[in-house]
């Protein structure tokens, strides 16, 4: 763990309007990678075709199908594959797919006025209900629902989950950042009163 320290790991901070605005002045958005700031899970359940309504009794209805669980991890690396306005704040789309390269197939993430990006749409699967969307695992409490947020503009609809203790979490966009400074430091010594 020590070597980690003194060569300078890169770590996860959120990016913000600045940090993009400096990554595009130097024309590198291309080789940018960004991540998502927690596990994402999303549940694409299958459209019900085949159900069973049974009434004995009690009304009992079921039906077949296998729901799709797509994980997204913290280390899954993106890429911003386009950028436009959305109620005048900045809606970046990310794809975590190399064979995804438009609109359709990412994950869009929005500006907020605390200057942070997060998760706003979803895509979804053909065939398939619209995607239930998850932090971190399937439990009822991880679910995470379209909100507002504050923007710079007008609220934006994010997902966001409300916590037991007050307050609010969504899914932002981080980027790994390294900081290193060069050069040795300067020793001075104080020679005392006598």
């Amino acid at each position: 763990m020590a070597t980690c320290a003194i060569s300078g790991c890169a770590r996860r901070v959120a990016l913000t309007p600045e940090e993009l605005a400096r990554v595009e002045a130097r024309a590198d958005v291309e080789a940018l990678r960004v991540y998502p700031g927690r596990r994402v899970v999303l549940l694409h359940r299958q459209l019900v075709a085949d159900v069973r309504y049974r009434v004995r009794r009690s009304i009992s209805e079921s039906s077949r199908g296998r729901p799709i669980r797509e994980i997204l991890s913290r280390h899954a690396a993106g890429k911003i594959v386009a950028r436009d306005k959305l109620r005048g704040a900045t809606r970046l789309w990310v794809s975590f797919s190399p064979d995804c390269q438009t609109i359709a197939c990412a994950f869009a993430f929005v500006e907020t006025a605390q200057g942070s990006y997060l998760l706003a749409a979803v895509p979804g699967q053909p065939g398939r209900a619209p995607p239930e969307v998850y932090r971190g695992i399937v439990t009822r409490g991880r679910r995470v629902l379209p909100g507002r947020a504050h923007s710079l503009a007008e609220p934006n609809a994010v997902y966001l989950r409300e916590r037991l203790i007050g307050g609010i979490e969504g899914i932002e966009l981080v980027v790994r950042k390294r900081n290193t400074t060069r050069g040795a430091a300067s020793v001075q010594f104080t020679s005392g009163y006598d």
